[in-house]
């Protein structure tokens, strides 16, 4: 059954989520991040998918202290990510209790960095974070759009081992116009072994079903959870199937 996990993106100490991971056109919810995530082990989640907007815009880990905060007030699983860009980044993040750290610019820009935080953690600490636009994986460099076909992208890392991958389609992100089934139903189709994390346009319950029935390792629920549309209620069958996640 398919693993549910709230996602919680933090700016200047609040929750935000941006609309097609635009920074500029954000939504900021007032629930207080240490709240939220001890209310969501209330109700028997396992695991929290954090990303830090904070070091998405500095380039470098920020919100560790919240990180900590969290670990140290719940059992939290805590997936990691945004802004980890060099060695002393991952490290602080698994010093303030990240469970797994995830990455996008890294493992598109990157590639041998990427490899060895592999090396040094193991796959099962590092996610990859294939974050695509009409099927391609963007990066800036040196004022320049670099492009990588999306699944040119998964196929390099598929062929070194990897297992887990965080596939958020960015003009999904914050829409709630539900997910992009088809992308990901051509992902697994291409690479039937990964374990996909799906994230970006969830509106309700029945799109984690269909994803569930669609044979989808995780999704990543945050926007339809803060403004109502999807309650923790509705998610107690999955909570109850995943409580070793």
């Amino acid at each position: 059954m398919i693993h549910v996990i709230p996602l919680m993106s933090i700016l200047g100490g609040k929750i935000v989520r941006p609309f097609q991971n635009d920074t500029t056109k954000m939504v900021v919810y007032e629930s207080d991040p240490i709240d939220t995530a001890m209310m969501f082990e209330d109700h028997g989640l396992k695991r929290l998918h954090f990303i830090d907007m904070d070091g998405v815009k500095r380039r470098k880990i920020t919100n560790y202290p919240l990180l900590e905060a969290i670990t140290k007030y719940t059992k939290l699983k805590v997936d990691f990510g945004g802004g980890i860009t060099t060695d002393d980044d991952i490290r602080t993040a698994f010093e303030a209790g990240a469970s797994t750290v995830f990455s996008a610019t890294v493992a598109a820009q990157e590639r041998d960095k990427f490899f060895s935080w592999v090396i040094t953690y193991g796959w099962q600490k590092i996610i990859l974070a294939a974050d695509s636009l009409e099927g391609k994986v963007m990066f800036k460099k040196q004022d320049k759009i670099i492009e990588i076909p999306l699944y040119e992208h998964l196929a390099y890392y598929h062929e070194r081992g990897l297992n887990y991958v965080k596939c958020t389609e960015i003009n999904r992100t914050g829409t709630l116009q539900g997910p992009a089934f088809d992308l990901y139903k051509d992902i697994q189709n291409r690479f039937p072994e990964m374990k996909i994390i799906v994230s970006g346009g969830v509106r309700n319950i029945q799109d984690i079903e269909t994803l569930n029935e669609m044979g989808m390792y995780a999704v990543l629920f945050g926007k339809s959870f803060y403004e109502g549309k999807l309650n923790l209620k509705d998610l107690e069958k999955f909570i109850l199937n995943n409580q070793n996640a």
